[in-house]
């Protein structure tokens, strides 16, 4: 019994200071005459405790309070932290859809007067070749109606040229690659030249070096396909020129192009399919017509 009531001696305690006041209490309803000096100690030390555990119990339900908002706070925030993430990506990708519209658009303006193949759009999923790209990955094939040889361009001008065919992929080649042949000509004075890449790694770029050295080219003069080949129709800008030159004893004018298409950043692209069979060459352009339909040299 003892080792009980010194187990719980500390509640016996509490619960005796507890209860006096209200056995006072009670005594002296029973007897009003009986209250003593000894009644106000008690009810004094009895008002103490009940202000010390309203102290406590109010400093407890405070503090419980506080961590039920704190709580609720956090969780507030972690939900408001990833609404705002939620709102970031769909911002981006709304931009991200807006980028793209804007450039289906310019593509759609760029092959609006083309008249002969049938532009389908595609995407660039790859790029191949360091630290310069010289063939991308498009993700349009055969399946698309994508054939070897198709003409490629962009909203500024001509990319290049489909060099192999997957079932719903194909690599273009560009035309900065040395292996590239285009039949252009001078829009301003209509001398006419094969065009082919530089395969520079230190920038893209392209030359001319069979202009008739009798013609008019100049530096800032706009290079546009002839049509000869069937693979761009005519008149898709090329690129610029950007200097001449011609050795005193050669007959052709050598001339530097600065291509239209910027190909380090090209994302979106159109194919030129169901193209229709070339024309038949006129006298004199036999050769040329040969150069260009080879294509791309393995």
């Amino acid at each position: 019994m003892l080792q009980l009531l010194s187990r719980y001696k500390g509640i016996v305690v509490v619960g005796v200071l507890l209860l006096m006041p209200l056995v006072l209490l009670y005594a002296q309803t029973k007897r009003p005459g009986a209250r003593g000096p000894i009644v106000g100690v008690v009810v004094d030390v009895a008002a103490g405790l009940e202000r010390a555990l309203l102290w406590v119990t109010g400093g407890i339900l405070d503090g419980m309070e506080h961590y039920l908002t704190s709580v609720a706070a956090w969780d507030e925030l972690v939900a408001l932290r990833r609404e705002r993430g939620l709102a970031v990506a769909w911002w981006a990708r709304a931009e991200e859809l807006e980028h793209e519209n804007d450039e289906l658009r310019a593509l759609a303006r760029a092959v609006a007067p083309i008249d002969g193949p049938r532009p389908i759009a595609a995407r660039v999923v790859a790029r191949t070749g360091e630290p310069l790209s010289d063939l991308i990955t498009i993700d349009v094939g055969a399946a698309d109606g994508v054939r070897r040889g198709d003409g490629v361009i962009d909203k500024a001008g001509v990319v290049g040229v489909v060099l192999s065919v997957g079932r719903r992929a194909s690599d273009v080649l560009l035309l900065t690659d040395s292996r590239s042949a285009v039949d252009v000509v001078v829009q301003r004075t209509r001398a006419r030249g094969i065009l082919r890449g530089s395969g520079s790694q230190d920038r893209y770029g392209a030359s001319v070096e069979d202009f008739d050295k009798l013609r008019d080219v100049k530096p800032g003069d706009a290079v546009v396909t002839s049509g000869l080949g069937a693979r761009f129709p005519p008149g898709l800008l090329v690129g610029t020129v950007l200097e001449t030159s011609s050795p005193d004893d050669d007959l052709y004018l050598e001339a530097e192009i600065r291509p239209a298409a910027a190909f380090d950043r090209v994302e979106h692209v159109m194919v030129l399919i169901d193209r229709p069979p070339p024309r038949a060459p006129r006298l004199g352009e036999e050769a040329a017509e040969d150069d260009v339909d080879a294509g791309p040299s393995d």
